[in-house]
């Protein structure tokens, strides 16, 4: 485990970190977030997403702004498969910040209706955040510094009819995250909740 003194060092002098891992690493605004840290150089980058060619493309345009980037798998529905998504993703060495960006938004009127695709939007929007939530939280706290970036939805600040479902998600996923920054308070460890 690093000492506070060597963990701070990940961060440097401007505040940008070293290292950036995208959960969901095909998200516009996840790969917003990372085109803004690469502005300034020298940065890692860890793609968790599903394998495909959006997670390539991505890939190679981070690369091309001179990042370090590896790929690594992430399906939200596997929960068997988490871990093994955390432990690669931290194979290169400490993540200084983590973004949670994946999500289903459904549709609205069928989710509500149709079991199946209720239970996916659960799983995917509040199951497989927490899951992996506590996982990185253990990671990060072990490395006694961090960030995690939770992207929420103003849609989880007032649960509506029109997407209730689709809401009640991002209300838990809200919940989670805010109650997780006040668990790590004191461990080096930060969570930031936003909801663009």
């Amino acid at each position: 485990m690093a000492s506070p003194s060597e963990s701070d060092s990940l961060i440097n002098a401007t505040g940008n970190p070293s290292s950036l891992l995208l959960l969901g690493g095909t998200s516009d605004i996840a790969l917003a977030i990372a085109r803004r840290y690469a502005r300034r150089g020298g940065l890692r980058v860890v793609l968790a997403a599903r394998p495909g060619e959006r997670r390539t493309a991505a890939a190679a345009e981070l690369a091309g702004l001179g990042c370090q980037v590896s790929e690594v798998d992430l399906d939200a529905r596997d929960h068997a498969s988490h871990a093994a998504t955390v432990e690669a993703a931290f194979a290169d060495g400490d993540i200084d910040v983590a973004v949670v960006a994946f999500g289903l938004l459904g549709d609205s009127e069928q989710a509500w209706q149709d079991p199946e695709q209720a239970l996916e939007l659960a799983e995917v929007n509040y199951a497989a955040p927490v899951h992996l939530g506590v996982l990185l939280a253990n990671r990060l706290k072990d490395q006694a510094h961090g960030v995690i970036v939770a992207l929420s939805s103003v849609a989880g600040e007032r649960v509506r009819r029109s997407n209730f479902v689709y809401g009640s998600t991002k209300a838990g996923f809200d919940g989670f995250y805010l109650g997780l920054g006040e668990a790590l308070r004191g461990t080096g460890v930060h969570v930031l909740v936003v909801r663009p």
